[in-house]
């Protein structure tokens, strides 16, 4: 004899992980974002270009930031977690490079450049 497959049970369930898991899932096409704050307001007397260099190798450039201001920056990448460093060039061809630090989406960064010091400021994502 032939019995029916208890649908009712495996749909309760379905729907149960399906929701579970709908939190972390993004929109098609988003794109995971943080944001790194760049503080050169006492840093240097030059307009410094910030880039971000990934452990594993690629560069991506930020911008320019002038002497005495503070930028937001937003990071934008299809592979966002990792570890990374920022560096900072100057026009007098000076280099500052920060200390390794882990990204991952929603994070906030603050690099206060006159003190090369990270700080996390907290994950967006959580609020």
């Amino acid at each position: 004899m032939i019995r029916p497959a208890p649908t009712i049970p495996v749909l309760i369930l379905a729907a149960a992980l399906t929701a579970a898991c709908a939190g972390s899932l993004r929109a098609p096409g988003q794109t995971p974002t943080a944001v790194i704050v760049v503080d050169n307001r006492r840093a240097t007397n030059s307009t410094l270009t910030i880039d971000l260099i990934s452990a594993e190798g690629p560069r991506s450039r930020l911008g320019d930031i002038p002497p005495r201001e503070r930028r937001e920056f937003q990071v934008r990448r299809t592979l966002l977690t990792g570890h990374y460093q920022l560096e900072g060039r100057h026009g007098a061809g000076g280099l500052i490079v920060s200390r390794s630090f882990t990204l991952t989406n929603g994070d906030e960064i603050l690099w206060d450049v006159e003190r090369n010091r990270i700080w996390f400021q907290g994950n967006r994502e959580g609020r």
